[in-house]
């Protein structure tokens, strides 16, 4: 059997149009034009004589120490506090300085290490020539003493003219 063709049931299309312009659309707009800039000129710079080295982990110490640390947080008058590390001699006097630090530098944070023998006896001793401690008349001052990072001692040191503290092998 044959096909059947039949013919389009529409109209054909109209003839083509020139397409118009789209209303919502803006004529295109020329580039902005800056005045050039003249380019800073900056003196050279030498650089520093000492760059500056990120801080590094202080060594461990060997198997038979501790690693003792004093960290201080000063008042309006570091100069004023000092503290020391005696250690206790076959005599049971403790005359041998193992740590010390005196005239810290106003309200700043400072610490000092050492390693240490475990096996002998310490004594700490903090003092403040203005009779008042590192908190809080002049200041938010505060301590701490570790060995080994467990805490031996810590305090705000308040308005006091000295404290002191035993430890190790005693």
């Amino acid at each position: 059997a044959g096909a059947v063709h039949q013919s389009p049931q529409s109209a054909p299309t109209q003839s083509p149009t020139t397409p118009q312009p789209n209303p919502t659309s803006q004529a295109p707009q020329p580039n902005p034009t800056v005045a050039p800039q003249p380019i800073p000129t900056v003196a050279p710079q030498a650089p520093p004589p000492n760059p500056t080295v990120a801080p590094q982990a202080p060594p461990a110490c060997p198997s038979s120490k501790a690693k003792l640390v004093f960290t201080i947080q000063t008042d309006d008058y570091g100069a004023q506090t000092h503290f020391k590390i005696l250690m206790k001699n076959k005599a049971g006097e403790f005359k041998k300085k193992v740590l010390n630090a005196k005239k810290f530098k106003s309200n700043k944070l400072v610490t000092r290490e050492k390693c240490i023998n475990e096996k002998k006896c310490y004594k700490f001793i903090i003092k403040d020539r203005g009779n008042d401690g590192i908190c809080c008349a002049h200041g938010n001052g505060w301590y701490t003493l570790t060995k080994d990072g467990y805490i031996l001692k810590e305090s705000v040191f308040k308005n006091k003219k000295k404290e002191n503290k035993m430890f190790g092998n005693c």
